[in-house]
């Protein structure tokens, strides 16, 4: 994984440490990116660095069955993450949402398509942790 993404997941993990001991079970993260810090990531590491996401978030808190969910806001030039504990629930999005892999995702990322302007739908990867 690339050290700026290595160095935000450690981060991520102090904070959502933090934010249990709080009382905070829900939160959204946004990552800024630009093509540049892209081309230097790569697809692979990029990927890396989501599913260790997701696992960091499956591992806090403990005990509580959840999705994972990440997508693209390419208008604002940021990836996000969150996670619910509301499993019955449809994802908290104002518009259709198109369940994707995380190569999709990704692949997404790169081309700055999030599908929400071009498919009418937006690319969301979701997985229960």
């Amino acid at each position: 994984m690339h050290i700026t993404l290595q160095q935000w997941l450690d981060e991520l993990e102090q904070e959502r440490v933090e934010a249990l001991e709080n009382g905070q079970t829900q939160d959204q993260v946004f990552f800024s990116f630009d093509h540049e810090t892209l081309a230097d990531w790569g697809a692979e590491s990029l990927s890396a660095f989501l599913l260790a996401c997701a696992s960091l978030y499956g591992r806090l808190p403990v005990g509580v069955d959840r999705w994972f969910y990440a997508w693209l806001d390419e208008m604002a030039g940021q990836f996000r993450i969150c996670a619910t504990d509301q499993l019955d629930q449809p994802l908290p999005f104002g518009c259709r949402v198109n369940a994707v892999s995380l190569e999709t995702l990704v692949a997404g990322i790169f081309a700055v398509d999030s599908g929400l302007y071009s498919r009418e739908a937006l690319d969301v990867w979701q997985v229960r942790i």
